[in-house]
């Protein structure tokens, strides 16, 4: 067989992995965790919405940016551009969050719940994770994130990011999502609609943490010798194989 790796520890051949990366999160970015009461998922504050981009209004009805976490937020569309939301406002029981959707003849209401964040560092991924009961019924979830590049001078003009849309069902259970930071206190904003009248998301716990990516090197064991090597970082085809 044409030997792979010589005495070097280059390889031989290509399509040798040289680095295999490690991914590791950092520390929760959430205020209270995963911790949902009526102390942290006020309805009181609830946003109601009368535009197209209503996430920025949302965002702004409820004095934000305020460059510091955030308790979370709910909001829900009023009845202008999107179906009325009524009295189906998001809420918390049992430290469930629950989020339905209203549906008048196609079109849907839009509703749910946002939080600023700190201390993120812009152009850093970081990762939202969602875990939804099996009490969920079929609709679309959509996260983005709103942002403002300027730190400490006024509220300037809020930014939505790209929104990206899942759907859920009862047998979902999870959805991850990566995101690039904007800013230091970019605001996560989780959305739900659905084409079925007073169906729900229900979640159960939310994390987002940093995401870092290491490479770490490749050892090679030799199984005659017991012997091992740190694979070289190029492959070359130039080296005989009896090397």
């Amino acid at each position: 067989m044409t030997r792979q790796i010589n005495d070097n520890g280059i390889p031989l051949v290509s399509g040798l992995d040289v680095f295999v990366p490690i991914i590791t999160f950092g520390d929760e970015r959430l205020s209270f965790n995963d911790s949902f009461t009526s102390e942290t998922l006020p309805v009181s504050v609830s946003a109601s919405t009368t535009v197209l981009a209503y996430a920025t209004q949302a965002a702004v009805s409820v004095g934000l940016p305020l460059f510091e976490n955030s308790n979370w937020f709910t909001y829900g569309t009023s009845g202008v551009n999107y179906t009325s939301i009524g009295t189906s406002v998001p809420s918390s029981s049992n430290n469930i969050i629950t989020i339905s959707a209203v549906v008048s003849g196609s079109d849907s209401s839009h509703s749910g719940i946002f939080q600023e964040l700190k201390s993120l560092i812009p152009e850093n991924e970081y990762r939202i994770t969602i875990n939804l009961t099996n009490e969920t019924t079929s609709g679309t979830l959509s996260l983005s994130t709103i942002y403002n590049f300027v730190v400490g001078v006024g509220r300037g003009t809020l930014t939505q990011s790209n929104v990206t849309e899942f759907s859920v069902s009862p047998k979902t259970g999870q959805i991850v999502m990566d995101f690039k930071a904007y800013s230091p206190s970019d605001i996560i904003f989780i959305d739900y609609s659905s084409t079925v009248s007073l169906n729900n998301a229900v979640i159960s716990s939310i994390y987002i943490k940093e995401k870092n990516q290491y490479n770490t090197p490749v050892i090679v064991t030799s199984p005659l010798t017991g012997s091992s090597m740190v694979l070289a970082r190029q492959y070359n085809s130039s080296i005989p194989p009896a090397e």
